[in-house]
Order: structure tokens, then C-alpha cells, then sequence
């Protein structure tokens, strides 16, 4: 091959690579509408097949539309007991920081007919809002604090169950921004719930845990 030949090559390889990106975008473009749409429909159903777990993580780059949906699927939770299914459900809705999701969340938290499993799950996401650092697991929210005595009645031991993880550093999904009073919202309402001597202690003792650290 000649060097003139190697120019020709290299110069057309050049111009093609620099018309990939925007060939791509085109396309990737079309097919996120109908992933977007696809993806908001499985989601807002809520409970989601194993099959189409696709569907929550294909929603972050949805804007609004994905938040809407999940917003949509977490009132579908409302009745739900099982927290593994709640779980995953909300490891991924904790992910977005958006003011459909948290009007959800403070009506699910404060919903005197929603599960106790579910309202706790909602004031977990409440929690994440505030100090998105500090993640606490379902256990270590409603076990509350407790105080114990050693069978000879000597020793007094009280643990906590307020006890949390470092959670996630990365940037989170936005819809529609949260309020300007996001954090007094949420703040009175786990007030609200940590006061209320109808709640279920589950609920009770996650809304304590969980205002302890709202600044």
C-alpha cells in the first residue's frame, strides 16, 4: 500500500468516525421515546416481574415521565407486607430526589390503611431525601430503642435501633425539582407520625429514627 493510498484510508476512516456519534444519537435517541414509555407503563403498575426489572433502571434518564411513573407504582404498594418486594422496589425509587415521588411518600408514610411495611419504607425515602448519606436498613428502623437488663439485674444495656450505613454517593435522578420547603414537609410529618399513638409502633419508631437526624 502507498503512502498517498494510507492517506486516503486514514482520511476516511476520520470522516466516518466523526459521523458515528451523531448516527448514534439519532437512534439511541427514537429508541429511549419508546423505552421511556415502555419502561413508565411496567413501572407505574408497580410490582414488576423479574423479566422486567429492566424497567427501573431504564427510567433515570426519563425526566418527569419516569419519575410519574414511579411515584405511580409506589401507591401500588400500599397494601404490600412483604419487604423484599418492598425493597427492591425502593432501592431503586430512593435513587430519584423529585417532588412527585416525595408527595407519594408522605402520603404513604401517613396512610392509617397502607401496611406498616410500606409506610416505613415511605419514611425511609423521606429520610434519604434529608440526609441522603445515611441509609437505614428496615430492621434498624422499627426495632426502636430498647433497654435490657442481665439476668442478675446488675447490668443495664440499651441499644439503639436507629443505627445506619453509609449509603449512596452518586447523583441522584430529578424530574421536577423538590420544593423550596422539602425538608420542613418532611419534617413535620415524621413529627406527625413519631407523636401519633395510632400508628403502629413499626411506624412510630421509623419516624424517631428518622427525625433524630433532620436538621
Amino acid at each position: 500500500m502507498t503512502n498517498y493510498s494510507a492517506r486516503i484510508i486514514s482520511t476516511a476512516l476520520l470522516v466516518a468516525s466523526s459521523l458515528l456519534p451523531s448516527m448514534v444519537l439519532g437512534q439511541a435517541g427514537a429508541a429511549n421515546e419508546s423505552t421511556c414509555s415502555q419502561a413508565a407503563m411496567i413501572v407505574a403498575k408497580g410490582h414488576p416481574e423479574e423479566k422486567e426489572q429492566w424497567a427501573l433502571a431504564a427510567l433515570h434518564q426519563c425526566g418527569a415521565a419516569g419519575s410519574q411513573a414511579y411515584a405511580n407504582g409506589l401507591t401500588s404498594y400500599r397494601s404490600e407486607t412483604d419487604t423484599i418486594a418492598l425493597d427492591v422496589f425502593m432501592r431503586a425509587l430512593d435513587q430519584w430526589r423529585d417532588a412527585n415521588i416525595l408527595s407519594v411518600a408522605v402520603a404513604l408514610a401517613s396512610d392509617a390503611g397502607a401496611t406498616p411495611q410500606a409506610r416505613v419504607y415511605a419514611v425511609r425515602h423521606l429520610t434519604r431525601l434529608v440526609n441522603p448519606l445515611f441509609f437505614y436498613r428496615y430492621g434498624e428502623l422499627v426495632r426502636g430503642t430498647t433497654i435490657t437488663t442481665d439476668a442478675s439485674g446488675d447490668m443495664v444495656v440499651m441499644t439503639s435501633g436507629c443505627r445506619t450505613v453509609i449509603g449512596s454517593v452518586r447523583p441522584p435522578y430529578v424530574g421536577v425539582a423538590l420544593p423550596a420547603d422539602y425538608r420542613t414537609r418532611i419534617r413535620s410529618t415524621l413529627e406527625a407520625l413519631a407523636s401519633d399513638a395510632n400508628a403502629p409502633a413499626q411506624v412510630r419508631n421509623s419516624a424517631k429514627c428518622a427525625n433524630f437526624y433532620i436538621q
